[in-house]
């Protein structure tokens, strides 16, 4: 493989591997603000519970990933698009 192109390959994955981790830390960020309004609306056996909870948090981390890679599989041509030379 010519040096030039491998450059390239390796700086699209960078650039995908950003794109995917900023969709996921909106993700996280729009979950913590969840929890900092819920902290004093859920009474405390509640708030424990759903906190403790392995379904839920499974599901929270599984629409994190999902939520990062649908946003790189659906702009990801448009991020990356380059005029042909």
């Amino acid at each position: 493989m010519h040096p030039a192109k491998r450059s390239e390959g390796i700086l699209a994955m960078k650039s995908t591997v950003a794109q995917i981790a900023v969709a996921m830390l909106g993700a996280a960020l729009q979950e913590f603000v969840y929890w900092y309004d819920m902290r004093s609306k859920l009474d405390a056996a509640k708030y424990q519970r759903m906190m403790h909870s392995k379904v839920y948090w499974f599901i929270t981390v599984g629409m994190m990933w999902l939520s990062g890679f649908g946003t790189w599989a659906w702009y990801a041509v448009k991020l990356n698009h380059r005029e042909p030379t």
